[in-house]
């Protein structure tokens, strides 16, 4: 299977829904799929007693969160990438409201949290990283592994709900199974068909 083609430039800055970000190649550039989720994010968390945006990147996402008057926390496998997404949520001023914590998805948060809505836009795409920009995009073989990590401290905290951006690339029916296994129910909430790939809203619960 063969996916476009992806060009890296050095420098980037976006608008998204009037969040400005920035980042360099360590740090995803929002796309179609970023949108798909940012859209709904004011939905998504008015419940929420604190919301967990894992693989933050850019932190957009967890800008939008913490704009609806929700804590935040950003989280990231990625140091130079978290760099970029403290510099960004200062700019757009949300600094008092959020922490930024360095992990891999969520294995350094316990579980005994109740109120929370984890969002993520994680890397979806199936395949091997043999470049150094591979993790930006490339979850491992099935294009869930990330994912599944989500679903996993999901199906063990007392109160939680996950939204979660996957591709019609990533290997869905696997991902279901592993919910079905974890006790967890799933709906798709939103989608964007795009040329060639669809991607889906994800929302997972107990």
């Amino acid at each position: 299977m063969s996916y476009p083609k992806i060009f890296l430039m050095s420098r980037w800055e976006i608008n998204i829904l009037n969040v400005i970000v920035s980042g360099g190649r360590d740090t995803y550039k929002p796309s179609e799929d970023t949108l798909l989720l940012a859209s709904n994010i004011s939905s998504l968390v008015v419940n929420a007693d604190v919301v967990f945006d894992v693989g933050t990147g850019s932190g957009v996402l967890a800008i939008l969160a913490s704009k609806s008057d929700v804590y935040t926390v950003a989280i990231d496998i990625s140091i130079d990438t978290l760099y970029d997404a403290y510099k960004n949520i200062c700019r757009n001023n949300v600094d008092k409201n959020m922490d930024i914590i360095l992990g891999d998805a969520l294995e350094s948060i316990r579980h005994e949290i109740d109120g929370v809505v984890v969002i993520s836009n994680p890397p979806y795409l199936p395949g091997i990283h043999n470049l150094k920009d591979d993790h930006l995009y490339i979850s491992g073989s099935q294009g869930i592994e990330v994912a599944s990590k989500i679903a996993w401290w999901i199906s063990k905290c007392p109160g939680g709900t996950g939204y979660i951006i996957l591709s019609s690339y990533s290997n869905l029916e696997l991902f279901r199974k592993i919910l079905e296994n974890l006790g967890l129910r799933y709906e798709i909430v939103d989608k964007m068909v795009l040329n060639g790939e669809t991607l889906f809203l994800y929302k997972i619960e107990k």
